[in-house]
């Protein structure tokens, strides 16, 4: 029983394989783990068009969510021999809502602009963040140590003010 399990999953090509039910599986990799690096960490924007044509179906915005607790984990707690990438947790981020956004938006209902705008406020200002920090490794200087505390100090005005916009909702 176990055995024939196991062969309707192994993979056959490189490429994703189709049960009889027709969810897409992905090959797995050498230590039998489901490779997700070719999904996670860049959005449809980054294929070309061959590519786009290429990429594997939807899958469910349960294995998505998992996948992104995964990358979420591993960059929160880094761990010898896997780090995360906070850019790739955060296009990760954009294209299980890009992919979603219609479930989300039943699911959340009149909250669901209000989440969307916390969210995507909130990776524009991690992708500011960072920006800074490359460019204060790169040339330190007393000026931008000032940059950063300003920037750091909005940020937290925005934090209480999305708190305070979801809160009055």
């Amino acid at each position: 029983m176990a055995t024939a399990s196991l062969q309707n999953h192994a993979p056959q090509s490189a490429t994703a394989v189709r049960t009889n039910n027709a969810t897409p599986v992905l090959p797995l990799s050498p230590d039998g783990v489901p490779s997700l690096h070719h999904t996670i960490g860049r959005t449809i924007d980054h294929y070309s068009s061959s590519e786009r044509d290429a990429l594997p179906a939807p899958r469910e915005v349960t294995i998505l969510q998992c996948e992104l607790l995964q990358l979420l984990l591993g960059y929160l707690f880094p761990r010898d021999g896997y780090e995360v990438e906070e850019a790739d947790l955060l296009c990760s981020l954009e294209e299980i809502w890009a992919e979603h956004e219609q479930q989300f938006k039943l699911a959340f209902h009149r909250l669901f602009a209000s989440y969307r705008e916390a969210l995507f406020a909130w990776i524009s200002e991690r992708r500011i963040t960072t920006q800074l920090r490359l460019m204060i490794e790169s040339e330190p200087s007393a000026e931008t140590l000032e940059t950063v505390d300003r920037v750091l100090a909005v940020n937290d005005l925005r934090i209480l003010r999305l708190k305070f916009s979801l809160h009055s909702a």
